[in-house]
C-alpha cells in the first residue's frame, strides 16, 4: 500500500508525470476511445476517462497496442492499480508512482 508520506509529497513528482500520461501513443489512445465508445468499459461513465493498460510490461510487443488497453474513469484506473499490484507488469515502486500520478489527476492537481 502507498505510504502517507509518499502521497503527501507526491506534488514534488509532477515533472515525472509526462511518461505516464503519454504511455499510449496518440493514435492508440484514439483507437481505444473509439472502440470503447468514449465510455468506461467497467461502469459506462463518460467523464474523467483515461486509457489504461492491461499490462505495463514494455517488453511486450503489444505494449502500445489497443488490445492492451481499455477506457476507465480516473477512479477506476486508480482502483485497478491498487488492486492489481504485482500483477500488472510494474514493480511495486513504479506502481506506487503510477497510483500517485492517477491520484493527482483525480484531484485535479495535474492534467
Amino acid at each position: 500500500m502507498i505510504s502517507h508520506e509518499l502521497i503527501t509529497h507526491a506534488v514534488d513528482l509532477s515533472p515525472l508525470a509526462i511518461p505516464l500520461l503519454m504511455a499510449f501513443s496518440k493514435k492508440t489512445r484514439k483507437i481505444i476511445r473509439e472502440r470503447d465508445h468514449n465510455q468506461s468499459v467497467w461502469s459506462g461513465k463518460t467523464e474523467n476517462l483515461e486509457c489504461a493498460h492491461v499490462t505495463h510490461d514494455k517488453s511486450d510487443p503489444r505494449y502500445d497496442d489497443p488490445s492492451n488497453g481499455r477506457l476507465l474513469t480516473t477512479a477506476e484506473h486508480m482502483w485497478d492499480h491498487i488492486n492489481r499490484e504485482g500483477r500488472n507488469g510494474l514493480t511495486k515502486e513504479a506502481n506506487d508512482w503510477a497510483i500517485i500520478m492517477i491520484w493527482k489527476r483525480f484531484w485535479g492537481l495535474i492534467d
